[in-house]
Protein backbone atom coordinates (compact mmCIF):
# COMPACT_ATOMS: atom_id res chain seq x y z
CA UNK A 1 0.00 0.00 0.00
CA UNK A 2 1.27 3.65 -0.87
CA UNK A 3 0.09 6.80 -1.00
CA UNK A 4 0.23 6.85 -4.53
CA UNK A 5 -2.15 4.05 -5.03
CA UNK A 6 -4.57 5.65 -2.67
CA UNK A 7 -4.50 9.18 -4.67
CA UNK A 8 -4.97 7.11 -7.92
CA UNK A 9 -8.08 5.55 -6.66
CA UNK A 10 -9.39 8.29 -5.15
CA UNK A 11 -9.21 11.01 -7.67
CA UNK A 12 -11.05 8.61 -9.64
CA UNK A 13 -14.17 8.56 -7.24
CA UNK A 14 -13.33 11.69 -5.27
CA UNK A 15 -15.28 14.17 -7.68
CA UNK A 16 -18.42 15.67 -8.82
CA UNK A 17 -20.92 15.25 -6.13
CA UNK A 18 -18.75 15.69 -3.30
CA UNK A 19 -19.27 12.55 -1.70
CA UNK A 20 -18.14 12.59 2.37
CA UNK A 21 -16.50 9.02 1.90
CA UNK A 22 -15.84 6.65 4.53
CA UNK A 23 -13.19 3.58 4.18
CA UNK A 24 -13.59 0.45 6.19
CA UNK A 25 -10.18 -0.75 6.52
CA UNK A 26 -8.76 -4.03 7.94
CA UNK A 27 -6.44 -3.08 10.95
CA UNK A 28 -3.01 -3.92 8.97
CA UNK A 29 -4.07 -1.72 6.42
CA UNK A 30 -5.34 1.13 8.93
CA UNK A 31 -1.41 1.28 10.29
CA UNK A 32 0.11 1.76 7.21
CA UNK A 33 -2.27 4.43 6.35
CA UNK A 34 -2.43 6.29 9.37
CA UNK A 35 1.37 6.71 9.05
CA UNK A 36 1.80 7.49 5.85
CA UNK A 37 -1.07 10.02 6.91
CA UNK A 38 0.39 12.03 9.63
CA UNK A 39 1.37 14.93 8.59
CA UNK A 40 -3.03 15.51 7.52
CA UNK A 41 -4.14 13.12 10.66
CA UNK A 42 -7.12 15.05 12.07
CA UNK A 43 -8.87 13.03 15.04
CA UNK A 44 -13.15 13.30 14.38
CA UNK A 45 -15.40 15.07 16.51
CA UNK A 46 -17.36 12.66 18.58
CA UNK A 47 -20.72 13.62 16.99
CA UNK A 48 -20.55 12.56 13.45
CA UNK A 49 -22.59 9.81 11.95
CA UNK A 50 -19.46 7.38 12.42
CA UNK A 51 -19.32 8.04 16.18
CA UNK A 52 -23.07 6.91 15.88
CA UNK A 53 -22.18 3.49 14.52
CA UNK A 54 -19.88 3.11 17.50
CA UNK A 55 -16.03 4.13 15.35
CA UNK A 56 -14.26 6.43 18.22
CA UNK A 57 -10.86 6.03 16.23
CA UNK A 58 -10.16 7.27 12.98
CA UNK A 59 -8.91 10.07 10.86
CA UNK A 60 -9.49 12.04 8.11
CA UNK A 61 -7.62 12.10 5.06
CA UNK A 62 -9.01 16.07 4.48
CA UNK A 63 -7.73 16.55 0.62
CA UNK A 64 -9.82 13.49 -0.26
CA UNK A 65 -12.67 14.30 1.83
CA UNK A 66 -11.86 10.77 3.64
CA UNK A 67 -12.28 9.14 7.11
CA UNK A 68 -10.40 5.67 7.44
CA UNK A 69 -11.71 3.56 10.55
CA UNK A 70 -11.13 0.06 11.52
CA UNK A 71 -13.30 -2.38 10.76
CA UNK A 72 -12.54 -5.97 12.70
CA UNK A 73 -14.83 -7.95 9.99
CA UNK A 74 -12.79 -6.25 7.39
CA UNK A 75 -9.43 -7.37 9.36
CA UNK A 76 -11.02 -11.21 9.44
CA UNK A 77 -12.63 -11.51 5.95
CA UNK A 78 -11.03 -8.89 3.96
CA UNK A 79 -7.49 -8.16 5.53
CA UNK A 80 -5.88 -6.63 2.01
CA UNK A 81 -9.38 -4.74 1.24
CA UNK A 82 -10.29 -1.64 1.78
CA UNK A 83 -14.00 -0.50 0.61
CA UNK A 84 -15.00 3.10 0.52
CA UNK A 85 -18.66 3.99 0.98
CA UNK A 86 -20.99 7.63 1.36
CA UNK A 87 -23.70 6.47 3.66
CA UNK A 88 -25.72 9.36 2.15
CA UNK A 89 -27.06 7.59 -0.59
CA UNK A 90 -27.28 4.36 0.58
CA UNK A 91 -30.73 2.61 2.23
CA UNK A 92 -32.10 -0.11 3.28
CA UNK A 93 -35.22 -1.16 1.76
CA UNK A 94 -37.69 -4.05 2.56
CA UNK A 95 -40.01 -6.15 0.89
CA UNK A 96 -43.72 -4.73 2.64
CA UNK A 97 -44.40 -8.09 4.07
CA UNK A 98 -41.37 -8.15 6.06
CA UNK A 99 -40.63 -4.78 6.95
CA UNK A 100 -39.54 -3.72 10.83
CA UNK A 101 -40.87 -0.88 10.17
CA UNK A 102 -44.47 -1.32 9.88
CA UNK A 103 -44.08 -3.93 12.48
CA UNK A 104 -44.62 -6.90 9.90
CA UNK A 105 -42.94 -9.59 10.14
CA UNK A 106 -42.96 -9.45 14.22
CA UNK A 107 -43.65 -12.62 15.68
CA UNK A 108 -44.70 -12.67 19.43
CA UNK A 109 -44.13 -14.62 22.39
CA UNK A 110 -43.40 -18.48 20.81
CA UNK A 111 -42.34 -21.14 22.85
CA UNK A 112 -38.62 -22.73 21.52
CA UNK A 113 -39.56 -26.78 21.16
CA UNK A 114 -37.70 -28.88 23.24
CA UNK A 115 -36.83 -25.96 26.02
CA UNK A 116 -38.41 -24.10 28.85
CA UNK A 117 -37.78 -20.82 26.94
CA UNK A 118 -40.17 -18.26 25.11
CA UNK A 119 -38.40 -15.71 21.97
CA UNK A 120 -39.94 -12.99 20.17
CA UNK A 121 -38.50 -12.18 17.05
CA UNK A 122 -38.47 -9.46 14.31
CA UNK A 123 -38.10 -11.19 10.68
CA UNK A 124 -37.10 -8.57 8.09
CA UNK A 125 -36.38 -9.07 4.35
CA UNK A 126 -34.38 -5.97 3.29
CA UNK A 127 -31.75 -5.11 0.90
CA UNK A 128 -28.97 -2.00 1.35
CA UNK A 129 -29.32 -0.11 -2.12
CA UNK A 130 -27.14 2.51 -3.36
CA UNK A 131 -28.62 5.64 -5.82
CA UNK A 132 -25.31 6.30 -7.18
CA UNK A 133 -22.84 3.61 -7.78
CA UNK A 134 -19.99 6.20 -7.94
CA UNK A 135 -20.61 7.13 -4.37
CA UNK A 136 -18.81 3.52 -3.37
CA UNK A 137 -15.44 1.62 -4.65
CA UNK A 138 -12.81 -0.58 -3.29
CA UNK A 139 -9.38 -1.53 -3.28
CA UNK A 140 -8.15 -5.01 -3.34
CA UNK A 141 -5.17 -6.97 -3.10
CA UNK A 142 -3.18 -4.84 -0.83
CA UNK A 143 -0.22 -5.69 1.81
CA UNK A 144 0.91 -3.91 4.98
Amino acid sequence: MDLDALRTHLNKVARGYGYQLYAACPANLYDVLEDLLLAERRRDPKDTPIADLGIDASFTYASRNVTFYVDPMMTDLWANSIFFFDPSIMFMTYDNDFDPAKATGVYPWEHLPGTNQHVTAIYGDGQLMCVDRRGVSAMHAYEA
